[in-house]
Order: C-alpha cells, then sequence, then structure tokens
C-alpha cells in the first residue's frame, strides 16, 4: 500500500472508532487526527472537513458489506426451497463478517438508521441501491406479497440485525442466563435468518 494509502486508512480507521463512541458530533478532528498519528492538518489534506470524513468512513464500510451481500446473493439458488432464507442470510451475515464489529461500526450503523438528514442521506447513498436488489429478490421469491410489505420486512430484518450487535446482554438477562453465555457470529446470523424469513412468509 502506498504511503498516502496507508494514511488514509488509518485516518478513516481512527475515525470510525471515534464516529462510533462519541457520535458525530462528539468526534473531534483533532482527537481523530492523534489517533491515527499524523498531524491534523494532513488529515484535512485527505478530508477538508468533519462531514467529508464522516461520509468516507460510511462509503468505505459500506462498500465491503454490499459487495460481500452482492457476491453472497448471485450465489443463491432462486428455484430452491430455502431460498428466502438464503437471501436473507446473504443479507445479514456480510455485516458480522466485513462489518467493522471491532472498531464499532454497528452503533454508527445503527445511529444512521434513526439519524438526522445528513444520516438519511448517507443510507440513501450507500445502502439503497443494495435494499433494492434484496428486495427485488424477495418479491421474485413471494409474489402474492405486496413489495411494500416486502420492504417492511427489510427494514426489520435490519432492526433486528442491529440489535444483535448489542452487547448489552439484554436477551440473557431476560432469559435468566450467565451473562457468559453467547452465540458465536454465525449462530446469531441463523437465528435472524430464520426470524426474518418466518415474519415475511407470514405477510
Amino acid at each position: 500500500m502506498a504511503a498516502g494509502q496507508d494514511t488514509k486508512a488509518r485516518v478513516l480507521d481512527a475515525a470510525e472508532k471515534n464516529f462510533a463512541a462519541l457520535g458525530f458530533a462528539g468526534a473531534s478532528m483533532k482527537a481523530i487526527a492523534r489517533d491515527a498519528e499524523v498531524a491534523q492538518g494532513l488529515l484535512h489534506y485527505h478530508f477538508h472537513t468533519k462531514v467529508e470524513l464522516y461520509q468516507g468512513v460510511i462509503a468505505r464500510r459500506s462498500a465491503a458489506i454490499n459487495e460481500a451481500r452482492f457476491a453472497r446473493l448471485e450465489q443463491v439458488d432462486m428455484q430452491a426451497p430455502d431460498a428466502v432464507e438464503k437471501v436473507f442470510e446473504a443479507f445479514l451475515a456480510p455485516p458480522f463478517d466485513t462489518g467493522g464489529v471491532d472498531t464499532g461500526y454497528p452503533q454508527m450503523l445503527a445511529r444512521l438508521v434513526v439519524g438526522d438528514d445528513l444520516d438519511q442521506q448517507l443510507v440513501r447513498d450507500n445502502y439503497d441501491a443494495c435494499a433494492e436488489k434484496f428486495i427485488d429478490a424477495l418479491t421474485q421469491l413471494l409474489p402474492d406479497i405486496e413489495r411494500y410489505q416486502i420492504a417492511h420486512s427489510y427494514t426489520t430484518a435490519i432492526g433486528a440485525m442491529i440489535s444483535a450487535f448489542s452487547n448489552t446482554k439484554r436477551a440473557e438477562s431476560l432469559a435468566n442466563l450467565p451473562n457468559e453465555q453467547h452465540e458465536t457470529s454465525d449462530e446469531t446470523v441463523q437465528r435472524l435468518v430464520r426470524f426474518c424469513a418466518a415474519g415475511t412468509r407470514a405477510f
């Protein structure tokens, strides 16, 4: 990786952690530059404003997630009896594999879903094309269900996924299970797939 690219990647990594922990308003360019171990002037060279840096973080991570989603979707046998489950798996698994769980990107994603005008625009710019492709696939598989209901299932899947990223151990507490008990990411994805596929079919 060239020096400039390496610097830009370190800035994006540091920015992702800061935005995830503190939100857009709480994160500062000074702190991001410090964590990336670059001069603040160099940070501004690559990203002129905090908004531009925020956009860069979302664009980089969403591109990786969407690329993995599309690759998985291409492998789904649309004639198979479990095709609906496989479509949801193609959508839900990549954020756990490439979604920056270690850097806190799921927290950023949660804020995007319920955020302000900037966040909503970033969702449209970076995720709508992916959303439409998956809604198209589910509409093809479930032609008796209105696209509007399929779209609701898609957004419900996002909510369930974001909840699953949580480390609050709320479900374990409510089920009176020990806090150390936890699912693997594969088990979590399969639980979400069953929930989303069954809920969608229920329409």
